[in-house]
């Protein structure tokens, strides 16, 4: 029986079926650590349900499926999501593991009913439910000043950043707001590292077709850009979009920008990130960050995500991807700290 869901709140909504119906999942056999050839054994989440189940049979000894495993693909996600076919996992800074999603099952015994996912430990510590990505909304265009665009930018100042590199992303970033000055943009800055927002720098929204507002923003810039005191701030995506998620109203678009991959999340009052297995990228803790930008997508906010320095290797794509879409240059984008405007 495969499980899915789509949000959190704020662990994962194991009783939301929104979303989930028509998503198909397939046994596949397994290829060394890859998926190999369909099986045939398919399941689909009906309307208002939570789950499905695939029927194996010959699992008794002497079987054609006796002490079999197999790799389970999701072949399809629903109408209004997509399938996140692998995530890298590793330390927050080379996230360089590849994990085919959502993975394998256990051995099968005759008579039995499997749960999938089953809790695994270290980085395959997982959220017990398999997570799919939602669709990211289409940005409408705005031609009228009285109703400007509403952009969210969260800021990566996990201590991965270091001060050269904070400097340039200051830089770059300073560069895009003074090039967006006199459009009709109402812009909001958040921060994330441990938590979100990173003591308490956040300000907004700000007017970008007026100067005292662009002054403001590029000051606030400089100041969040800053080195943060205190222990080593960790990244939190989870966070850092549950925090967009749980602002009043809704966004059009919200810009992430990041240098890592997520090794803590919230906790449960929302009020701090934890960590799973130390400072490692765990699938729970991307798994988490999806269910959070899910929430965020759900509300009509795009998400657009930017992996800069550390994360601009490029497998690491495929975490960026879970959290925005599947489509290079239109979901996520990977650049230097230069190349962010």
């Amino acid at each position: 029986t495969a499980r899915l869901a789509y949000e959190r709140a704020p662990v994962a909504d194991l009783d939301n079926p929104a979303f989930l119906a028509g998503t198909t999942f397939e046994l596949y056999t397994i290829a060394g650590d890859a998926p190999g050839a369909p099986t045939g054994f398919t399941c689909e989440i009906p309307a208002g349900a939570l789950d499905c189940t695939m029927e194996v049979p010959g699992t008794a000894p002497g079987g054609a499926n006796a002490g079999a495993r197999f790799f389970v693909v999701m072949t399809d996600a629903s109408p209004q999501a997509y399938p996140i076919p692998s995530l890298m996992t590793g330390t927050s800074s080379d996230p360089s593991t590849l994990r085919l999603y959502p993975g394998t099952t256990p051995v099968l015994t005759p008579g039995a009913t499997v749960e999938f996912p089953q809790q695994g430990s270290g980085e395959t510590t997982n959220s017990l439910v398999v997570a799919s990505g939602l669709d990211n909304p289409t940005v409408l265009p705005v031609c009228a000043r009285e109703d400007p665009f509403e952009l969210m930018v969260q800021m990566d100042l996990s201590g991965s950043v270091t001060e050269l590199q904070r400097l340039r992303y200051r830089a770059a970033f300073s560069t895009l707001v003074e090039e967006l000055a006199g459009l009709p943009i109402e812009l909001s800055l958040g921060t994330f590292g441990s938590t979100s927002p990173v003591q308490g720098r956040e300000s907004g929204p700000w007017s970008l077709d007026h100067p005292a507002d662009v002054d403001g923003v590029l000051d606030d810039i400089f100041a969040f850009t800053q080195n943060v005191a205190g222990p080593t701030q960790q990244t939190n995506w989870d966070l850092a979009l549950r925090r967009v998620a749980d602002r009043p109203g809704a966004f059009d678009a919200l810009l992430m920008l990041t240098d890592g991959a997520p090794n803590w999340v919230s906790n449960h009052a929302r009020t701090g990130g934890t960590g799973g297995d130390g400072s490692r990228v765990t699938i729970a803790s991307i798994e988490q960050a999806v269910f959070s930008a899910n929430a965020v997508k759900a509300e009509g906010t795009r998400s657009l995500v930017m992996g800069i320095g550390n994360a601009l290797a490029g497998d690491r794509n495929r975490n960026l991807a879970g959290i925005s879409g599947p489509e290079p240059g239109t979901d996520f984008f990977q650049g230097d700290w230069e190349t962010l405007t």
